[in-house]
């Protein structure tokens, strides 16, 4: 949960996510780790927690801890919609020739 991801970028305004939910039901699953050394990274996990727990009710946010290229498979296969925020050009992507 690196500051260049921006995973907070979702929870900019809770109530206009909780009105979208109430006309278009949805779940948010979020899934990071902080590096052992990553001073902003972890409030940055204690912050996105803290979003959870102010859309109790509302919206179903479920963390998945220690993130690996396994469970990113898991989830990009599952997920409906998968919203990746990262500053260009910080993070690796594949380009199509």
């Amino acid at each position: 949960m690196t500051a260049y991801k921006r995973p907070e970028l979702l929870f900019e305004d809770l109530e206009r996510l909780r009105a979208i939910a109430r006309e278009y039901p949805f779940q948010i699953v979020l899934a990071g780790k902080a590096q052992p050394r990553d001073e902003e990274g972890k409030p940055r996990n204690e912050a996105l927690h803290g979003h959870a727990r102010a859309l109790t009710g509302a919206i179903p946010v479920t963390y998945l801890p220690d993130y690996d290229m396994s469970l990113a498979q898991l989830l990009t296969s599952g997920s409906d919609i998968w919203l990746n925020t990262p500053l260009p050009p910080l993070e690796a992507s594949v380009r199509a020739a």
